[in-house]
């Protein structure tokens, strides 16, 4: 079975409610990636695209079933999603294509993982 991975930013990383929520979720490690902005909807955070920004990132091993889940999830909640390349690894990442009024810009550009 192919492994499917996620740069999860938010409530998906380790520790966090969506993490402890679905199961077949393996954390691997956390990184920094460039090209995404981390904003703040209060209950949850969402990223845009932006090249000179930064976020930390929790890069999660997903099990197919789990993984479609996801998906479902974070597609039904208005987020778009792409495949982009970490560490030679192909991640899904979830990112909003525009900034939302009545939010507020995440400046460290990590989300934590105390959210539970």
């Amino acid at each position: 079975m192919t492994p499917h991975f996620i740069a999860a930013y938010g409530t998906l990383r380790k520790g966090n409610y969506n993490f402890k929520r679905f199961n077949g979720l393996k954390y691997l490690k956390t990184v920094k990636i460039k090209g995404y902005e981390l904003w703040d909807f209060g209950p949850y955070p969402y990223v845009v695209k932006k090249e000179d920004s930064e976020i930390t990132v929790d890069i999660l091993e997903a099990e197919g079933g789990t993984k479609r889940l996801i998906d479902s999830m974070e597609l039904g909640a208005g987020y778009k999603m792409e495949n982009i390349v970490i560490d030679e690894k192909e991640c899904t990442i979830y990112y909003m294509e525009r900034i939302y009024n009545n939010t507020t810009k995440i400046e460290s550009g990590d989300y934590g993982n105390n959210h539970s």
